[in-house]
C-alpha cells in the first residue's frame, strides 16, 4: 500500500526548485553540498537585498541520495533522485514571488559552473506555461513532465521520445543528458525571449513594484520594521487572514499599545499595500484608537497604522516560545490534513505501524513548521527581536502630514487603462488580412472547406496523419478511419481518429429535412406572420404535412421561401441584403440576404472583440488559411480587420 508523502500535505501556492551539482569529484558528497549551499546563499543574498518577500523567502537545504522519499520504502515507483540542494517558498496571494525566483536560479546557474536547476510548482512546469505559443508540437503537460531544466543561464527542454509520448524521463537520466550534450536540447529564440521579457525587471527594477507610505503605529512596532523591512508582510497577512480568536488579541493589545505612537515611513510591495487598503476594519474605541474624521488628511495614516499594529499584535499573541510545537493548534490542523488525505492507510490507532508514521509527520512538521506554520515561527521572532533592540522616539516624528507618501492612483484603474494594460500583455500581435483584403466569397468557401474536415478528439485534422494514442485509448487499439477525399479511394488508418463517413451523413440529414415548404399569404404586414392565428396556425401545419415526400428535397425553395418569410419582419432587416432577379414581385423591395457577407460580417466582428487574441473566430480563421501578419505601424485605435467586399 502507498502512504500520502507528507511533502503533498500543503497548500498549493508554492514553488519548489532542485540544484542537481557536478558530483565527479572525489570530495565526500556532504562537503560539495555545503560548499555550494554557501556560493547560494551569497548570490542569494546580493540579488535579494531589496526584495519583500510575501510569505517564505528564499531558502536551501542539502538532500542525500534518495531524497524524493520522505518515508523511506513507502513510495512506488518512485524516481530516485541523486544527492542535490533542495528549497521550497510559498507565495500565497503575490506570484510575482515565484517569477522572482525563476530569475534568481537562472542567475545561479550563470554563476556557478555545472549546476543544473529543476523548478516546478502545483501546475507542473509553469515557465512553460509562459511560452505556450512558442513550444513544439510534442510538448503539452503530460510529455513535457520532467523534462524542462536550467543550465549555464539557458532553458532546456529534454525532447520526448516519438515511440514513447507520454512516459515520464526520470531525472537522473535527464540531468546526464543535458551534461552529455549541453546544446542538444536548448530551447528556441522564440521562447529565450518570452522568458526573458517576463524576468526582465529582476532585480534591477524591484523596486517599481514597491510602495512607500506614511503610517502612524505604536513606537514599539516602527521600531521592528526599521529593524527588519520584512516583518511588514508579516504583519498584514496576519491583518488580512485574522479570525475570531486574532480578534480577542486586537482587543486588548497587550505587546502594542496605541497611547506611544509615532509616523513612520513605510516600504511593502503594492500587492501588500492592496490588501491593507482594501481590508476593511473597525477598530475598537475602547481600545484607545482615536482616529480622525476620514476627509482628514491624517486619516489614512491612522487606520494603516491601526491596521499594521494589530497584525503585529496577532503575531506576538500566537507566539509560544516554551511550547512543544506538537502540541501547538498548527499541529493539530496538520494532523487533521493528513488524516483527511488517507496518509495513515486505515492502520489502527497507537498500533506499531500508525506510531511509525506519526513520528515521521512529527519529525518533517518540526524541520518545516516554518512553511506550514506561518505564525508560530514568525511570532517567536518577532518577540525575540523586540527584546534586542532599543525603542527611541525620537528617531520619529510625532507630526507627519504624509506629504512624503507615493501615490496610490495606481490602485484605480479605468476601463481604457485596463484595455492598454491587456493589449500590452496579450495583445493585437497580428492583424486579419488575405493578401490585403478579404474577400466575402472566398470567405465562405474556406468556411464550407473547413466544415467538410474531419475531426479528432484534440480538434480538426487538415492533413490527415496517423497521430500517437491519446489518452483514453486502450493499449493496441484502433480506430478505422476513412478518408473519402483521397483520389484514389485508399482507406488510411490511424489509432485516434473516428470513422466517419460525411457522404452518409449528409445523406441522412437531407432524408430528415426532405419536406417543401408550402406557399402561404406572403402579404402579411404583421412580423409574426399569418402564424399569430389559431386556425390558420392549424392550415399551415396540414398543408407542411402533406407536402411530404421521400425522393429528392429543393434546399433552394426552402432558403428562397425563409427569405421571403424574413423581409416581412424586424429580424430581415439586420442581415446585409443583394440585389437579384429572382421574381418576388409580390414582396415590395425583396432583397434576399447575403449569406457571403453577413458570414464575413460577423465573423469580422467576433475576431475583434477578441483583440487579435485566441478565440473561437480566430481558430476558425487560421484553419481556413486566412493569412495574420503583424502590423507595427497601425496606430491603437485602427481596427482589428480589414475589409473589402
Amino acid at each position: 500500500m502507498t502512504t500520502v508523502p507528507l511533502e503533498t500535505v500543503r497548500a498549493e501556492d508554492y514553488v519548489e526548485y532542485y540544484l542537481f551539482p557536478d558530483l565527479k569529484s572525489n570530495l565526500p558528497v556532504e562537503s560539495v553540498l555545503q560548499t555550494m549551499i554557501q556560493q547560494i546563499n551569497t548570490i542569494a543574498d546580493r540579488f535579494c537585498e531589496k526584495y519583500i518577500w510575501h510569505k517564505d523567502g528564499f531558502r536551501v537545504t542539502p538532500r542525500y541520495g534518495n531524497a524524493a522519499l520522505l518515508i523511506e520504502n513507502q513510495l512506488d515507483n518512485c524516481d530516485e533522485l541523486p544527492a542535490h540542494i533542495y528549497g521550497i517558498t510559498h507565495f500565497e496571494e503575490n506570484i510575482q514571488d515565484e517569477w522572482f525566483i525563476v530569475a534568481l536560479l537562472f542567475e545561479i546557474s550563470r554563476q556557478i559552473p555545472d549546476i543544473i536547476v529543476r523548478v516546478a510548482d502545483a501546475d507542473g512546469e509553469f515557465i512553460l506555461i509562459e511560452a505556450a505559443e512558442y513550444l513544439p508540437k510534442w510538448a503539452n503537460p503530460e510529455t513535457c513532465e520532467q523534462r524542462l531544466y536550467i543550465y549555464d543561464g539557458c532553458l532546456h527542454l529534454v525532447q520526448n521520445s516519438p515511440t514513447n509520448t507520454t512516459a515520464t524521463l526520470p531525472v537522473s537520466q535527464a540531468i546526464n543528458k543535458i551534461r552529455n550534450n549541453p546544446t542538444l536540447y536548448k530551447v528556441t529564440q522564440d521562447i529565450t525571449d518570452c522568458i526573458a521579457q517576463r524576468l526582465d525587471k529582476f532585480p534591477s527594477r524591484i523596486t517599481d513594484d514597491l510602495h512607500k507610505a506614511t503610517v502612524y503605529l505604536p513606537l514599539s512596532a516602527a521600531c521592528l520594521l526599521k529593524h527588519k523591512p520584512q516583518f511588514v508582510a508579516d504583519a498584514i497577512r496576519a491583518f488580512c487572514h485574522r479570525d475570531q480568536i486574532d480578534m480577542k488579541a486586537c482587543r486588548a493589545m497587550k505587546y502594542f499599545p496605541p497611547e506611544n505612537r509615532v509616523y513612520s515611513s513605510v516600504v511593502m510591495t503594492k500587492c501588500l499595500y492592496a490588501m491593507l487598503m482594501h481590508n476593511p476594519f473597525v477598530p475598537d474605541r475602547r481600545t484607545g484608537w482615536n482616529i480622525p474624521p476620514q476627509n482628514n488628511a491624517r486619516y489614512k495614516a491612522h487606520m494603516l497604522g491601526v491596521k499594521l499594529a494589530c497584525g503585529f499584535e496577532i503575531l506576538a499573541s500566537q507566539a509560544k516560545p516554551d511550547q512543544d510545537i506538537t502540541t501547538s493548534t498548527a499541529w493539530q490542523k496538520y494532523l487533521k490534513s493528513l488524516i483527511e488525505r488517507g496518509y495513515f492507510q486505515e492502520y489502527l490507532e497507537h498500533s506499531n505501524d500508525y506510531n511509525r508514521l506519526l513520528e515521521s509527520a512529527k519529525e518533517y512538521f518540526r524541520t518545516n513548521v516554518h512553511s506550514i506554520s506561518y505564525g508560530l515561527e514568525v511570532g517567536n521572532n518577532l518577540l525575540e527581536t523586540l527584546k534586542k533592540i532599543d525603542c527611541c522616539s525620537d528617531d520619529f516624528p510625532t507630526d507627519n502630514d504624509g506629504a512624503d507618501s507615493d501615490s496610490d492612483d495606481w490602485l484605480n484603474v479605468s476601463p481604457e487603462e485596463l484595455d492598454k494594460m491587456l493589449n500590452a500583455q496579450y495583445g493585437m500581435k497580428k492583424v486579419f488580412s488575405s493578401n490585403g483584403n478579404a474577400d466575402a466569397s472566398e470567405l465562405a468557401d474556406n468556411l464550407t472547406d473547413f466544415l467538410n474536415k474531419k475531426s479528432e478528439f484534440d480538434g480538426i485534422d487538415i492533413d490527415v496523419k496517423p497521430i500517437p494514442p491519446k489518452r483514453g485509448i486502450k493499449k493496441g487499439a484502433t480506430v478505422k478511419f476513412e478518408d473519402h477525399s483521397s483520389s484514389n479511394g485508399t482507406e488510411s488508418e490511424s489509432t485516434t481518429q473516428i470513422d466517419f463517413n460525411p457522404d452518409a451523413f449528409h445523406t441522412h440529414i437531407k432524408e430528415m429535412l426532405d419536406l417543401i415548404i408550402p406557399e402561404d399569404n406572403w402579404e402579411s404586414n404583421s412580423d409574426m406572420s399569418d402564424f399569430a392565428d389559431d386556425d390558420d396556425l392549424e392550415k399551415n401545419i396540414e398543408a407542411m404535412a402533406g407536402s411530404l415526400r421521400g425522393d429528392n428535397i429543393n434546399i433552394k425553395t426552402y432558403m428562397d421561401q425563409m427569405d421571403k418569410e424574413l423581409a416581412a419582419t424586424t429580424i430581415g432587416k439586420s442581415f446585409e441584403k443583394k440585389a437579384t432577379d429572382d421574381g418576388f414581385d409580390d414582396i415590395e423591395d425583396f432583397e434576399p440576404v447575403d449569406i457571403d457577407v453577413n458570414a464575413l460580417k460577423n465573423i469580422a466582428q467576433s475576431y475583434q472583440s477578441q483583440f487579435g487574441g485566441p478565440g473561437p473566430a480566430t481558430s476558425l480563421l487560421g484553419s481556413m488559411g486566412i493569412q495574420f501578419k503583424s502590423n507595427d505601424n497601425q496606430p491603437d485605435d485602427a481596427p482589428l480587420y480589414n475589409t473589402q467586399v
